[in-house]
This record gives C-alpha cells, structure tokens and sequence, in this order.
C-alpha cells in the first residue's frame, strides 16, 4: 500500500509508475558527519573586515583532512590568536583524533565569538549526534533559531537527522521542510543546501511507512506522499547531478 500512495503522488505531478517488488531504501543516515570543509566556511562566511582565518592553507588543509597530530593541534592553539572559523576548524581537528571535549569547547568558543555564524552550531550538533547526545542537540537547535543568521540551512540539516537516529521521524521531516521553506524564501542570497533536501526526502520515505504501519487515513498518508514526490522533483531540479537524489527518482519512476 506504501507503493500505492506514492504511485498516486507521482501520477498526480505527471510522473511514470513506481517499480513494483523493490522496497525503498530507509536507513538512517550515519551518525558521524565531518565539518564543512574550509571552501563551505568560506563560502558561508558573512563579509567583515575580520580575516576569514591565520591559519595557513595549509593548515587548514590538514586540519579538514584529519592529518594533523594531537600536538600539532595543540601548538596551533597555542601560538595563534584564532579567529572564529579557526576555532572551529581547530575543533574539526580534536574531533578527527576523537579528542571530543576539546572539539566541544574550542565550537562553544567559535560560538561566544560569532553568535550569528550557523555553521559553529551545526558543527556541535553534528559533534552531539555523533554521541548521542540528542537532548543537547535540540537545546542548541533551538538557540542558532534565535541567534544564527548565516548557515541555518546546516543546523535544520543536523537537527533532522538527531530526530532521525533518535526516532523522531514526524519531527525530522517537520524541521527540514521548514528549512527548505526558509531556504527558498532566500534564495536570492542563498544556494540551495543539497544535504537538507535529501535528509527531508528521506525523513518523508520513512513517514509515510510510519503512517502505514500506524493504519492512518489514506488522505493523510497521500499528503506526505505528496510531498515525498514535490520534493524529489524540486531536488532534481537544483541539484540535477546528484546521485542520491536521482536514485531516489529512480526507484519510482519507470
């Protein structure tokens, strides 16, 4: 019956068939997810007059590649007045030596200095996620939703999925559709966020089989459905040299 609302969705927006006899691909996304790499901070960043960063490229480099030893890393907070990108780069590095507590505070530092910067928040809860630390991770989601003006798309993209491995599947799709709405009221000054879309496509694949399991209504679960095949089609649309997404497309279409 999963089938057969999604079937419907997709003859509704002009569409093919769904290949009957597969079944949709539902895991979670993994539970660990790096930082941004240095050209997403910089491209993300807002303009200042402050350096994006003294660090070296190389540094940089060696910090987004995990290739940088404990004391390295430490020698390099040591001898630096570090900007706030620095700082959260500085804690991608502890976190690729599994040194989480000093990840988790050199991100609050990166935080204290831009409160408005989304990334620094995305990058904890990406850290919390990783540790399970669900709690945490919605208190901070719901303090970049008051402080954050730049990124947001990376925190409703971490949010989701901490409501994902935690379960939560109605709340995940509720918050990355609320991101992506933002998103494209933005999008003048934004570009779209690939990973947001997909984590929303897949929070409503796995919705709609809630619902099913759940014997709600079939104008319910035709709404999501809905939804599920909007989404795909838009996602195509902006990103149409993504994998993911079109293999999504793929399995329901012929």
């Amino acid at each position: 019956m999963y089938k057969r609302f999604l079937l419907i969705a997709i003859l509704l927006l002009g569409s093919g068939c769904v290949n009957v006899g597969e079944e949709p691909t539902t895991e979670n996304e993994e539970s660990k997810i790096p930082h941004r790499t240095i050209l997403d901070i910089v491209e993300h960043s807002p303009g200042s007059e402050t350096p994006v960063n003294k660090l070296t490229m190389e540094q940089l480099a060696r910090l987004i590649a995990g290739d940088m030893e404990l004391d390295e890393i430490n020698a390099l907070v040591e001898n630096n007045e570090l900007t706030h990108l620095d700082l959260d780069l500085i804690a991608g590095g502890y976190r690729s030596v599994q040194e989480f507590e000093l990840a988790e505070k050199y991100l609050k530092k990166a935080i204290e200095l831009d409160e408005s910067f989304g990334d620094h928040y995305g990058n904890l809860m990406s850290l919390y996620v990783e540790l399970e630390r669900f709690d945490e991770t919605e208190e901070l989601y719901n303090t970049a939703m008051e402080k954050a003006i730049f990124g947001r798309e990376f925190v409703y993209f971490h949010q989701t999925r901490a409501f994902l491995l935690n379960e939560d599947v109605s709340s995940a799709a509720n918050t990355c559709l609320q991101g992506i709405d933002e998103m494209e009221q933005l999008r003048e000054f934004i570009e779209p966020y690939e990973n947001l879309y997909f984590s929303c496509i897949k929070s409503l694949e796995v919705l709609i089989g809630e619902q099913q399991n759940q014997n709600l209504p079939d104008e319910t679960i035709l709404e999501t459905a809905t939804q599920l095949s909007e989404l795909m089609y838009e996602g195509l649309d902006l990103f149409p040299d993504s994998e993911r997404i079109q293999e999504v497309y793929n399995y329901y279409e012929e």
